[in-house]
């Protein structure tokens, strides 16, 4: 397995990068990309987005672990990344995130070495955004997890009960983040117990390092109350190491388990395709049909506009939209009636 790790001088809510100085200069040949990724989003650091950088960070560290070894930046070829592509592909990556991974490497190569023009190195690469499937469910359906709501330590009389409490815990993770406003996994994963103060979790988001402050509602505070421990700053066990950075790659192991689980909760339990997205859209989906403002819900998840909200938000069902037009045009058709009736 490979070991990397970066060590830029910049920080972002709750991570901390130490600096360390490269021992080689990115205008030197046979330059290794690990180093040269450094410089370049320690400069990057000053005029680009956090998640930006995010985004950087997790696609070289992706492209690393399929070639096994730091590689030069003069290695990044057409060959290379029709390889990684199809590596990711087997690995049950989607295309739209594989995409993702592909246009941060583009952007983050091209800044250091800007000379060069790398349109062929990923012309066979797929760099587009594809339509993905419905993620968010109905409210029906999110009743269906939570009730009845289990007291015994596991459900079912499965010959596998750690199986099924690992699903358990699953399906107890993503109703906490849908009540909790849709909250993020990563943010889920990375609460501290110090952030539970008077019936209100305050922390800011991972992403955009936007303030969220939310009420503990019943069901949550029971879900707390379950997987409650004193011996990790944690609110749930999901992470167990402190370090920032190896915090971060043991959240992305957790993650692609969470995931898996939630996989196998809903083929169980006969419910729609379920991942960790699917809690947040679901949230925002729900809140907005029941004629919640876009920009409170905006607010509620810690965007920091309403063109991100949007995303979130599954299509407007065509009887509102009769409904609104009825209520707009009401007005004038009772002006038209009035009208006859004194002609």
């Amino acid at each position: 397995m490979i070991k990397f790790s970066f060590q830029v001088s910049f920080s972002w809510g709750n991570r901390w990068f130490p600096r360390r100085k490269p021992s080689v200069s990115c205008k030197e040949s046979n330059k290794k990309i690990a180093e040269c990724a450094e410089l370049a989003m320690e400069e990057l650091s000053r005029r680009r987005a956090k998640s930006t950088i995010d985004n950087y960070q997790t696609a070289l560290r992706s492209l690393l672990a399929y070639t096994r070894k730091d590689i030069c930046v003069e290695d990044i070829d057409t060959a290379l990344m029709e390889g990684y592509q199809r590596w990711l592909q087997m690995r049950g990556v989607s295309r739209n995130t594989s995409s993702c991974y592909m246009r941060s490497l583009r952007a983050l190569i091209h800044h250091i070495n800007p000379e060069t023009d790398y349109k062929e190195t990923f012309k066979n690469v797929f760099t587009g955004n594809e339509k993905t499937e419905k993620r968010a469910i109905t409210m029906e359906e999110i009743r269906r997890m939570g009730s009845p709501f289990p007291t015994s330590p596991h459900w079912g009389r499965s010959k596998e009960p750690r199986r099924e409490r690992a699903l358990e815990m699953a399906r107890d993770f993503f109703l906490f983040s849908f009540c909790a406003l849709g909250m993020p996994f990563v943010d889920l994963a990375f609460l501290k117990q110090s952030q539970v103060k008077d019936g209100y979790i305050e922390y800011r988001r991972h992403k955009t390092g936007q303030r969220v402050k939310v009420k503990i509602e019943p069901l949550m505070q029971h879900i707390i109350n379950r997987y409650a421990r004193e011996d990790s700053p944690y609110l749930f066990p999901i992470l167990t190491n402190q370090n920032p950075q190896g915090a971060m790659r043991e959240y992305e192991r957790k993650r692609s388990k969470y995931n898996r689980l939630l996989r196998q909760y809903a083929k169980k339990t006969m419910l729609p395709h379920l991942t960790s997205y699917v809690a947040r859209h679901s949230w925002a989906s729900i809140a907005y049909s029941n004629n919640v403002a876009l920009p409170i819900i905006s607010k509620a998840m810690g965007h920091t506009s309403t063109q991100t909200t949007l995303i979130y938000i599954s299509e407007i069902n065509d009887h509102k939209i009769e409904e609104a037009n009825d209520r707009i045009i009401k007005p004038l058709l009772d002006r038209q009636c009035q009208h006859k009736a004194t002609a």
